[in-house]
C-alpha cells in the first residue's frame, strides 16, 4: 500500500504491487499486488495463519481522486503455496507454553523438522504505519520435533504479546501458536 509520493486524500499513485524482503540477499521481489489503493488511514496486519489482512484507506469527504475505501483484502503470500499453485504442506507447533519470560527457554514440539523458529510481535497499526509489528529470529537447539527455543531480552523484545512461528526448509511457516 501507500503512495509513490508524500500525499493524503488521493488514491492518485497508490502502489498496488506487494513486495517480499530476503534478508539473506538484501533484496525485494515484487508479487502479486492488491486490486485496491490502500492510502491514508490505511492497515497492513499479519494474521496468525500467515495470511496479510490489507484493509481501509480514504478520509476523503469531497476530495477529488480520492475514494474511502470500506473493505478490506486477505493477501495469501506465494510461501504458502508451491510452485503448481497447490498449498504447501505446513509445519505445526504442537505444543509450546503459553507465557515465557526474558532470558528464558521454552520446550516447543512440531510436527516436522523445523530450521528456523522466529517471534513476531502482534500489530499496532494506525494512519498506513505499523509501529510495532517485529519479526525477531530466535536461536534454538535441537531436532526430530523436539526443540529448546531461547527467548531474549527485554532490549530486543518489548513487552507485549508474540506470534511463534516455525519454518521449514523450504520457508513455509507454521501457524502461530
Amino acid at each position: 500500500g501507500g503512495l509513490n509520493r508524500a500525499a493524503i486524500f488521493t488514491d492518485v499513485g497508490g502502489r498496488l504491487t506487494a513486495e517480499i524482503y530476503n534478508p539473506g540477499t538484501n533484496s525485494w521481489r515484487s508479487v502479486a499486488g492488491m486490486t485496491t489503493p490502500r492510502t491514508y488511514h490505511s492497515v497492513a496486519i499479519l494474521l496468525t495463519n500467515g495470511k496479510v489482512f490489507v484493509g481501509g484507506g480514504g478520509l476523503c469527504d469531497a476530495t477529488p481522486d480520492c475514494d474511502n475505501h470500506m473493505d478490506a483484502e486477505i493477501y495469501s503470500p506465494p510461501y504458502l503455496f508451491n510452485p503448481d499453485g497447490s498449498l504447501a504442506i505446513r509445519p505445526e507447533i504442537t505444543g509450546a507454553p503459553a507465557i515465557a519470560d526474558y532470558d528464558t527457554s521454552i520446550n516447543v514440539t512440531t510436527s516436522s523438522d523445523i530450521d528456523e523458529f522466529s517471534l513476531i510481535r502482534f500489530s499496532a497499526a494506525t494512519h498506513s504505519t505499523n509501529n510495532e509489528q517485529r519479526r525477531i529470529p530466535v536461536t534454538f537447539t535441537g531436532g526430530g520435533g523436539n526443540y529448546s527455543v531461547n527467548i531474549p531480552n527485554r532490549e530486543l523484545l518489548p513487552p507485549g504479546y508474540y506470534m511463534l512461528f516455525a519454518l521449514n526448509s523450504n520457508g513455509v511457516p507454521s501457524e502461530a501458536y
